[in-house]
């Protein structure tokens, strides 16, 4: 088991902090809200090795053409900045934009199929840069009494991530193990002139694929602190 913490559950715990630890929000005071989530993060990204993030396998086909990623790895969340920060305590919910001057996905990977009219089949390593990214974190929560020690404790129950490019996307070959040079290049040519896209089908084919192992390692982490030790963390 790894220390990695969620994406989308960190968005979580960072609310909560700056709601309840420390100086206490009122919850219309968004200058507030903020200030407590930029340094709760800041602590996590520190503390919790949230970055790198990493994953062995992704695999999935987009029309006819199928992929394979191995041994992938997601970097830069350490240089995000928290932009939004807004908690509902009747419905549980929370809300953070993260503003990332980059995130790095370096990955291997085996292709075979047609990308637009280019047939593609090989295998190499490979990278995508997103630049300018910022990241939309909405999530539900739970608060449960532990029958350990009678102390409160939180559960991520439900997620939704989406997000906004401000900047480029820029896919990069690092080495080619086999196939077509002249195709890979068409190919890379192919995703970086379309931004929107491309980012569309990086968010949904490979970052949401974090998501899932990630959260469960952070609700385990969860379930070995109470609220209290959560919310006096800084």
């Amino acid at each position: 088991m790894t220390r990695t913490q969620s994406l989308r559950s960190v968005m979580t715990l960072i609310l909560l902090h700056s709601v309840l630890g420390g100086q206490i929000c009122d919850l219309k005071d968004e200058v507030c809200l903020l200030r407590g989530a930029k340094n709760t993060f800041k602590s996590l990204v520190e503390t919790n090795h949230v970055d790198p993030l990493h994953v062995d396998k992704i695999t999935g086909s987009i029309d006819t053409f199928k992929y394979e990623i191995t041994n992938s790895t997601l970097s830069g969340l350490k240089n995000c900045e928290v932009l939004v920060a807004k908690y509902d305590l009747e419905k549980k919910t929370y809300e953070i934009h993260l503003q990332c001057p980059a995130l790095i996905f370096d990955y291997y990977y085996e292709v075979e199929g047609t990308l637009g009219t280019t047939s593609l089949n090989g295998k190499g390593l490979a990278a995508i840069i997103i630049d300018n990214y910022i990241l939309k974190f909405k999530g539900i929560y739970s608060k449960s009494i532990s029958e350990k020690d009678q102390k409160p404790r939180i559960t991520i129950q439900n997620n939704n991530l989406d997000a906004t490019l401000k900047g480029k996307v820029a896919f990069e070959s690092k080495y080619l193990i086999s196939g077509n040079k002249d195709k890979v290049e068409i190919a890379i040519e192919y995703f970086n002139s379309r931004p929107e896209e491309s980012e569309k089908l990086f968010r949904t084919y490979i970052l949401e694929k974090y998501v899932p192992i990630l959260e469960k390692e952070v609700n385990t982490y969860l379930s070995t602190i109470t609220l209290d030790e959560l919310i006096s963390s800084n």
